[in-house]
Formats: structure tokens, C-alpha cells, sequence
């Protein structure tokens, strides 16, 4: 079987697994990259190329209010989890056709555990693993956009060591010919936390951002992060018990974030306008 024709049985068995979309890039693009402290490397010594996968949230499903903690648990957080279980059920119906075919794969799962120690880098980002595949490219917002859905979409990251027909890949396209002129994401970000001066991944301050996702803004009834907040170095965890002695129901948003995985703001996410398809 060529490359290519593995490639194609790839992206078809994602497909019928119920994929909204499949990228396919070499392993190599996504080391030695800045935002990473591991390397393809690290997870397959022999890997060859990375496949990403992306589904679409159903229509509606983003459009849910978080100002209260139990609805939007219950619902989006169901939501997010679901689509998770799926993306994990097509990594193995993937992987078991790898294996069929003489290669092996393993996948990178759609949560991943947050070091809080390097905080200013992850393990591994889905979004850019998903635009070195050729997927779509990271948005003002940080996120992967994709022509189809825009970025409401959840995303699985599998490397190989089989030679695949690689994808172009398209980074830079739509953050310079569509985000620099919406800019929506940093007008309707309450924490201020979208800098429109900047490229990504760069465009996102981590201490204004966690002050909207992790549910602080919902607590304090604040939207702009106090100055200690956003000074903190290297990261807020520094001054977090300082707050958490201050709010003590952070513990609950705290006990939800871990069990859904829910991020308490989206509203650089959904005020999104970009991807035909999700509108």
C-alpha cells in the first residue's frame, strides 16, 4: 500500500468514525517548537507523522450562559466531555487500522494534564499540532480555526511511524486575512487578555486569561483582573491561595474544572464569526 493510499484510508476511517475534518503533517514540525517542553520524540522515538482530528460542537451547544455554574456544568460540560469520548473512540479505530497495516500509533488524549510548574508551555497544543497538519491556523483567539467550524471544534492529536501523504500546512493564512480585520475576540474578552499587536500563540496573556477560565470573574463580579493578578510572576499560582482564602467557592469551580474540563468564559469563542459551516 503507498503512502498515499493509507493516507486516504486515514482520513476515511475518521470519517465514518464520525471526524468533522482530518490533517495529516510530519512528525518533525511540531519539535523544537517554543511552545512544547516534550517532543514527538519523547511519546514515538520513531515517529514519522502526526494526524489530527477535530469535531464540531453542535449548533447551540456554545451558546449556553456561564453565569451559573450548575446549568453550564450540566450541560456544556456534558457536551464537552461527550465529544472527548468520541475523539478518543476514533483515535483507537485509527490506531487499529494503523496496526493492520504494520505501523504503530499513539495518541495524545484531547485533556492534557497541566504541569502548573511551566505553565508558560505545555506538553503538547492540539491547536498547533492541528495547524501543522494542515487542519486550519490559530486564530487572535488562540484557538485552531478551520474553514469548516471555525473554532468550536474539540481536537485529538495521534502520531505514527508510518509515511504518510503530508498536508500543506496553512498557518499564518486566516490569522492575517481574517483575524487582523474582526479582531470581535479581543473587543468582547472581559479580562482583556487578547493582545491584537501580537502573533500567535503570543496574543494570549496566561494571568488575564486564567482570571476568566478558571471562574474568577464569575466570583468577584470582576472582569479586569487586579493589578497583583496580572503582575504575578512566573504565573498567578503564586497569588492564588491569596485569593482562594478570599473566595473559598473557587473550590467548587475548582472540583467542576477538573471532572468536565470546562472553561468558565467562551465568549472569545463564541463571538467567533469565522467557519461557514458551524453558522
Amino acid at each position: 500500500m503507498t503512502d498515499i493510499e493509507l493516507t486516504e484510508k486515514i482520513k476515511k476511517k475518521a470519517i465514518e468514525l464520525g471526524a468533522g475534518k482530518v490533517g495529516i503533517g510530519e512528525a518533525d514540525r511540531c519539535d523544537r517548537t517554543p511552545f512544547f517542553y516534550t517532543s514527538p520524540y519523547t511519546i514515538m522515538k520513531d515517529a514519522k507523522s502526526l494526524i489530527s482530528i477535530c469535531i464540531p460542537y453542535p449548533k447551540g451547544s456554545l451558546d449556553i450562559p456561564t453565569d451559573d455554574p450548575y446549568v453550564f456544568v450540566s450541560t456544556f460540560g456534558n457536551i464537552k466531555n461527550t465529544l472527548h469520548n468520541k475523539l478518543r473512540e476514533i483515535s483507537i479505530g485509527v490506531i487499529n487500522l494503523l496496526n493492520k497495516n504494520g505501523y504503530k500509533g499513539v495518541s495524545i488524549d484531547p485533556v492534557i494534564p497541566i504541569d502548573e510548574r511551566r505553565w508558560v508551555a505545555c506538553m503538547l497544543s492540539h491547536s498547533y499540532a492541528g495547524m501543522m497538519s494542515g487542519l486550519g491556523d490559530i486564530g487572535m483567539n488562540g484557538m485552531l480555526l478551520t474553514s469548516e467550524f471555525g473554532c468550536k471544534i474539540e481536537l485529538i492529536t495521534l502520531f505514527t511511524d508510518a509515511p504518510l501523504d503530508y498536508d500543506s500546512i496553512i498557518g499564518g493564512t486566516i490569522f492575517n486575512g481574517f483575524c487582523k480585520e474582526c479582531k470581535k475576540c479581543v473587543e468582547v474578552c472581559p479580562a482583556q487578555a487578547i493582545d491584537s499587536m501580537k502573533k500567535p500563540p503570543y496574543t494570549i496573556d496566561l494571568n488575564r486569561h486564567l482570571w476568566g477560565i478558571q471562574g474568577w470573574i464569575d466570583l468577584s463580579k470582576i472582569e479586569v483582573p487586579p493589578e497583583d493578578w496580572i503582575n504575578a510572576k512566573p504565573t498567578v499560582n503564586t497569588i492564588i491561595p491569596k485569593y482562594r482564602g478570599r473566595y473559598p467557592k473557587i473550590k467548587e469551580y475548582d472540583k467542576w474544572r477538573d471532572e468536565y474540563n470546562v472553561p468558565f468564559c467562551l465568549k472569545c469563542i463564541t463571538v467567533c464569526p469565522y467557519g461557514e459551516k458551524n453558522k
